[in-house]
């Protein structure tokens, strides 16, 4: 796989994974850098533990979905919100990850995200 960055986004230039029952998934580093993925048009590390989201689909409905997410690192807690007002605009096909420390405060994490 190919992946890149400009302005701080990280892109996504071919999908290699091997996922057939996923629509769309992905491992990020902490710093918002794809590491694998399939069907993610971009990443972007907007804040310290804040993740938007770009799934490649554009016709994809998140908020009829199931998103999956789980924090890759040690003491985080994720959450994974969709729709308008969560910081990351209001197309269909985004979603945003916040991750966050054992205390609640906002913390950077490698995760991984799949859309079924």
């Amino acid at each position: 796989m190919l992946a890149g960055t400009t302005a701080g986004v990280a892109y996504v230039v071919a999908d290699d994974v091997k996922a057939p029952y996923a629509q769309a998934a992905a491992t990020v580093q902490s710093n918002g850098t794809i590491h694998n993925a399939k069907g993610i048009e971009s990443v972007k590390r907007i804040n310290p533990g804040e993740y938007c989201i770009n799934f490649a689909d554009a016709d994809l409905k998140v908020s009829k979905s199931i998103l999956q997410a789980t924090a890759n690192s040690t003491n985080r807690i994720i959450q994974v919100t969709w729709g308008s007002g969560h910081g990351c605009g209001s197309a269909q096909n985004t979603a945003k990850v916040n991750t966050t420390n054992e205390n609640g405060t906002k913390a950077d994490s490698w995760f991984t995200i799949s859309v079924h």
